[in-house]
């Protein structure tokens, strides 16, 4: 199973963080960490923590410093192959992070999964979802940053960075597993015409990797040190996992275009 880090943004206030701990501490899957940052006095807090019966600590953070930095203190000091953000409004289903940890690891392609509210029973209360994702999309879209809309926040403009690179899906139902995942933002992803062009993407760099194996630049003779070593394994690791993105968006494509088919039909039909 996955280890999870989940990083609380905390204004200072002992009640808020002892709402988050209950709601962390009920979890049938048990974060490896919990990463409170705050710029306010830490001693209460950690009187906080002391009386949880989980792995946390607090990370101050400098006076005026803003959400995407305090977010960032936290990530850089996290160990979990998996990040969530927890904040204090927010109220979360015991089994939020075992369901979004399940399906990451059924979905290797995949780099996040939010969890919505469940339909008849809510999951989530608050006004922001989870977004549980891999630790390493850091390492590939950078950390946190200041919005680049004036409507959006911190947490969306991540979550649309993450999207770009990767369609994030949402868990409908977290607490019976009833329903399907659903895009959590609607977009130019879902299109056919850019499902085959993500594909055609996929194919290519999977057919670049394949061939530097096969001539030789990656193959198994040519490594005389153990890190050309892992350079062969993280390049046929990429391989097999673009290829798992590239043939979702065949599918993708696929149901676009057959759906985009039927409507002169239905229409006609009417």
């Amino acid at each position: 199973m996955a280890s999870v880090s989940v990083i609380v943004p905390a204004s200072g206030q002992a009640a808020r963080l002892r709402h988050v701990l209950k709601d962390l501490e009920a979890q049938t899957l048990r974060p490896m960490e919990i990463i409170v940052v705050t710029s306010a006095n830490q001693t209460e807090l950690e009187h906080q923590l002391d009386l949880a019966n989980l792995q946390a600590r607090v990370i101050g953070v400098a006076h005026g410093a803003d959400e995407a930095d305090a977010l960032n203190v936290g990530v850089s000091s996290s160990h979990g192959d998996l990040v969530v953000v927890h904040p204090e409004s927010a109220s979360w289903a015991p089994t939020v992070l075992e369901s979004a940890t399940d399906w990451l690891q059924s979905h290797p392609a995949m780099d996040a999964v939010g969890v919505s509210a469940s339909t008849g029973e809510s999951a989530v209360s608050g006004s922001t979802a989870p977004l549980v994702y891999r630790r390493t999309s850091h390492a590939v879209l950078g950390y946190y940053r200041a919005p680049e809309h004036g409507n959006e926040t911190v947490a969306e403009n991540w979550l649309r960075r993450l999207n770009d690179r990767n369609p994030v899906y949402a868990l409908p139902n977290t607490v019976t597993g009833h329903g399907e995942p659903q895009l959590l933002l609607a977009g130019d992803s879902t299109s056919a015409e850019s499902a085959v062009r993500m594909a055609k993407q996929g194919f290519a760099r999977v057919r670049s990797l394949i061939s530097k194996t096969v001539t030789g630049r990656l193959s198994p003779a040519s490594f005389t040190t153990r890190d050309a070593a892992e350079e062969q394994e993280v390049a046929l690791h990429s391989a097999v996992r673009i290829g798992a993105v590239a043939l979702g968006a065949v599918a993708i494509a696929a149901i676009a275009l057959t759906s985009r088919r039927r409507r002169p039909s239905e229409h006609a039909d009417a």
